[in-house]
């Protein structure tokens, strides 16, 4: 039986420091009916170089260039040179397990047309490779819009194997977040429109390792927030018809979290009131209720806080860092991590169930009609 073709695509900028280790760790993975294509966003370092000289050992490996339009502009450039009807992308300072897209792809094969996207957890790693924590497992699956409107539960760009197709019809990654200086979010974007017409499928091991470092575009905390809100309301505004997004405050959830960090951040306070003016209308109730509740959850964590200091319990010291490679991906041990705010995820936890029957219930038929696709034509 022939084995599907799956186009592997690597967005990269300026990524010399990086590139090398993410090339091996997709050459590496034990699925091998791939094509890798490496898209030099604009580079003025080594990228291309790097590129070419991996493509001499690696032929699976290809380069396109391009003048510098950013991420979205990078896969979409990516996507489209591809052959595959499954194409999976990572970015160029993350790393794979080396089972990730054969567990993606026996999970996808093996479902119908309506699934789209399957993703897997992630682990948090730094510039040396060593884990520093992990994402949260919420096994999220089916039809999941409602749950991640909530949260974004799959978390990174480098975790998600989609159908080609799909990526076609929802119109590929969108610009407009850069085009309004809020780059960040496009993976959410993408998937908020997916989620709308398709189920997600989950490999629930942690097969992704996501690196930080103070260049990461995601370090930009008021940057995120506002491209979230962008794609967040961008969705709604794509289905005006489907009002339980709305009525149960998650934007003002999120309102509410943008505005306390241009509090803290004074030269950002005046342009981030403009922002987010026009999302106050009609939800200042929802984002009194935000505030109120995100401060009895706080005041309770302290409580716990000082309950703890009062009868000594204190966290052990954390276990020396390993690297990536070292963990088994099925390893689901917290304990093996830094400390995580076991408080806030119980609460999404919490949340996650409370929206899972809607998701059970939903169906793209009823907002969209039979033609459920037809706004992205």
């Amino acid at each position: 039986m022939d084995i599907p073709l799956v186009s592997v695509v690597i967005p990269a900028f300026n990524a010399s420091n990086t590139l090398q280790e993410t090339l091996l760790s997709v050459s590496a993975q034990t699925y091998r009916n791939l094509e890798i294509i490496v898209v030099d966003d604009g580079s003025d370092d080594d990228t291309a170089s790097i590129v070419r000289a991996y493509g001499a050992i690696d032929p699976r490996v290809r380069l396109i260039q391009k003048p510098n339009g950013g991420v979205a502009s990078a896969r979409n450039a990516g996507t489209e040179a591809s052959a595959a009807e499954y194409v999976a992308f990572i970015d160029a300072d993350d790393i794979w397990h080396p089972t990730k897209i054969a567990k993606q792809m026996a999970l996808l094969t093996a479902h119908g047309d309506d699934m789209a996207l399957v993703y897997t957890p992630f682990r948090r790693i730094n510039m040396s490779g060593m884990v520093l924590g992990s994402s949260r497992n919420h096994r999220v699956e089916g039809w999941v819009v409602n749950r991640h409107f909530y949260v974004n539960f799959v978390g990174n760009g480098s975790s998600i194997l989609v159908r080609k197709h799909v990526l076609e019809e929802v119109g590929g990654y969108s610009p407009a977040l850069r085009e309004a200086g809020a780059q960040g979010c496009e993976d959410l974007l993408l998937q908020l429109r997916i989620a709308l017409h398709y189920r997600f499928g989950t490999v629930p091991e942690y097969l992704v390792g996501y690196r930080l470092s103070p260049d990461n575009m995601s370090a930009d905390q008021e940057r995120m927030f506002r491209s979230s809100l962008l794609a967040l309301t961008m969705v709604l505004a794509e289905c005006p018809e489907f009002a339980e997004l709305e009525k149960r405050g998650l934007i003002a959830k999120n309102v509410w979290e943008y505005l306390k960090i241009i509090t803290r951040q004074s030269n950002r306070f005046i342009s981030g009131v403009a922002f987010i003016r026009p999302l106050l209308k009609g939800r200042t109730p929802q984002i009194v209720k935000a505030a109120w509740t995100d401060g009895m959850n706080k005041m309770a964590g302290l409580q716990r806080m000082l309950n703890n200091l009062s009868s000594k319990r204190f966290r052990p010291p954390p276990i020396p860092l390993r690297h990536f490679y070292e963990y088994d991906p099925t390893d689901m041990n917290l304990s093996d991590h830094m400390p995580v705010a076991t408080d806030r995820s119980d609460n999404v936890n919490r949340k996650l169930a409370e929206l899972s029957p809607l998701d059970e219930s939903y169906r793209p038929e009823k907002y969209f009609g039979k033609n459920s696709l037809a706004s992205f034509k």
